[in-house]
């Protein structure tokens, strides 16, 4: 996978992930602004993700596979 594919694929996932969180709301949860300073977000090109199954919300988290 080139890495503008997975440039966008990123970009849209993280999209997606806050426009979720918007719609998601509820009176009583706090929110924490991560598009400040101070924040980075840096691929693991370690990381074995290819293979990795996606889990679309609502997802038992502890039904989840760890990964170390």
């Amino acid at each position: 996978m080139n890495s503008k594919v997975l440039c966008t694929f990123v970009m849209t996932l993280v999209l997606a992930v806050f426009s979720f969180n918007e719609a998601s709301s509820a009176p009583g949860r706090w929110e924490k602004e991560l598009s400040g300073p101070g924040w980075k977000l840096w691929r693991d090109r370690e990381a074995e993700w290819v293979d990795d199954d996606i889990y679309m919300p609502p997802v038992d988290i502890s039904l989840l596979p760890v990964n170390p």
